[in-house]
């Protein structure tokens, strides 16, 4: 059995030998450079010249294709401009007569809306209006036409939407604002009706309506002095109107102001001659 042994030492012993030396010589084999030897070194100037040989003809061949090719690619891009500029026209020529479809189709649904508020058919003429809408969604008039309609019918939240959605595409509308606050005067937020009013104659101080509705706000508020004030200015735009100097008149004998009051009265009685509180406004200045 320990004859056995033996081989089995003597081949280990062996073993352990080889990788010694190995490991000694490793780090010199390591270092060789490989393309000192003369025929490595002639083998990698071989392929260099090689290299540069291939290079040289692919460029040069590159050259002879590019400028057999030229002209093709010039045509190609010719054409693909002039498909481009064909889509574009096709493009614009739909759109074109899409917006004209659209606006014939538009114009039939504002008659159509108009002829139903007429009729007081109001929660169709809703629908038409809706429908442009549906057509155009910057169609500022439709919304605005819609948001009327909305107070008419006592739906003030919508209302107030839309006239706030108004705001997104226009900052800068008196309409709208007037809107706002004849929302707001109905749900009785006088003060925010006030503001709002306020806003709309900073736009546009020619409309004698927004002085009468601040007329009204103010009279809500109990202060007559700025509700007489207002209604003055709606009377400089318009100083026939019977509406306004019935205001007037009021405000007038509210506030004891005989001779606006009388000066009030003689207009009115011009203007409305037919007015049943004549009589009771001629009484009531007279014990002034």
């Amino acid at each position: 059995m320990f004859y056995n042994i033996i081989p089995l030492l003597f081949i280990l012993v062996c073993g352990l030998i080889i990788i010694y030396i190995i490991t000694r010589k490793f780090p010199a084999m390591a270092n060789l450079d490989i393309s000192a030897i003369p025929q490595e070194k002639q083998k990698q100037v071989k392929q260099q010249i090689l290299q540069n040989r291939l290079k040289r003809n692919f460029n040069r061949w590159f050259l002879v294709i590019n400028k057999i090719l030229r002209p093709i690619k010039e045509k190609v891009k010719e054409w693909f401009r002039a498909w481009h500029e064909n889509l574009l026209s096709l493009k614009e020529s739909y759109r074109k007569e899409a917006g004209a479809s659209d606006k014939d189709e538009i114009e039939k649904l504002f008659s159509e809306a108009e002829k139903l508020e007429n009729e007081e058919k109001l929660e169709e003429a809703e629908k038409k209006y809706i429908q442009i809408i549906s057509l155009d969604s910057k169609n500022i008039n439709a919304f605005k036409l819609l948001g009327r309609l909305y107070i008419e019918i006592k739906k003030l939240p919508e209302a107030k939407e839309t006239f706030e959605h108004i705001l997104k595409l226009t900052q800068e509308d008196t309409d709208v604002y007037a809107g706002l606050a004849e929302v707001a005067q109905a749900e009785g937020k006088f003060e925010k009706a006030r503001k709002n009013l306020l806003q709309a104659i900073e736009i546009n101080n020619e409309i004698s309506g927004n002085y009468y509705n601040l007329a009204k706000v103010y009279q809500a508020m109990e202060n007559h002095k700025e509700a007489l004030k207002s209604i003055k200015e709606a009377l400089k735009i318009e100083p026939n109107n019977p509406r306004y100097l019935d205001m007037m008149l009021n405000l007038s004998i509210i506030l004891g102001e005989k001779a606006e009051a009388l000066d009030a009265y003689k207009a009115l009685k011009k203007n409305n001659p037919d007015n049943n509180k004549l009589e009771e406004f001629k009484e009531k200045i007279d014990e002034m």
